[in-house]
This record gives structure tokens, sequence and C-alpha cells, in this order.
């Protein structure tokens, strides 16, 4: 009894999908446009061609190694990283009393003019004399 039953049950499965909108496969076309991708310009070259800061780390996500290829230089491509991995701690202006900021990887110092010190040269040093010190109107003393 089983056997007739899974026989009318598998010609129904298979009338199903001669039905129209009832294939398994997908058109050439369709299937093409899942599949493919769009080549960038000129990719067979980019190997062979100087980095392009755009190109290399505005258009995609670049690396480390792949800035340094831009810049040929590890100070300059540092610079460039620290402000590219993770932003500009030094946009804020931290530092006070005409203190020098340089921006780093998560942080920043800032380099004091004479007679200041802190993290953000917000204190007068302690062996100056302090008519020296005034208040300054960005912060500070």
């Amino acid at each position: 009894m089983a056997g007739p039953l899974c026989l009318v049950l598998l010609g129904v499965s298979l009338a199903g999908l001669l039905l129209p909108g009832g294939s398994v496969f997908l058109s050439p076309e369709r299937a093409s446009s899942v599949l493919g991708r769009v080549r960038r310009a000129n990719s067979f070259l980019e190997e062979m061609k100087k980095g392009n800061l755009e190109r290399e780390c505005m258009e995609e996500t670049c690396s480390f190694e792949e800035a340094r290829e831009v810049f040929e230089d590890t100070a300059k491509t540092t610079e460039f990283w620290n402000k590219y991995a993770d932003g500009d701690q030094c946009e804020s202006s931290p530092c006070q009393n005409e203190g020098r900021c340089k921006d780093g990887l998560g942080e920043y110092t800032c380099a004091c003019l004479e007679g200041y010190e802190g993290k953000n040269c917000e204190l007068c040093e302690v062996f100056s004399l302090s008519l020296f010190c005034h208040q300054n109107p960005n912060g500070g003393t």
C-alpha cells in the first residue's frame, strides 16, 4: 500500500516542478548577476603601480603596509596611520597654554612651552616663578 502512495506523491511533486515559475534552476542571466562582480579599472596593473593614498586607503580599508607603500617613509606613514586608524585625538585641541599636540593611537601627547607641564600643559612648573604663570584665555594657568 505504501508503494502506490509514494508513487503518487512523487508524481505530484514532479508535476509541480513543471508549472510556470516552478523551476529549480535560475536563468543564466540571473545566476550571473548574483555571482558576478565589477572589477576595478586597471586592477591587473595594481601591483606594478606606485602606491596611491586614495586607491589604497580611501576607496577601501587599508593596512599599515599598504599605507607604507604610499608614503615610502616610516615617520610619515605613522603620522598618517595614527589619524586613519582611530581618528585625530588632537582635533579637540587638548593642549593648553600654546602646547603642541602630537596624535598617537588612542592617545595624544602635548609638547609644553617652557614654564608649563602636565598631560595638557595645564600646570605651572614647580620651580618657575609664579609671577610668570598667568590665566590663559584658552584654559590652564
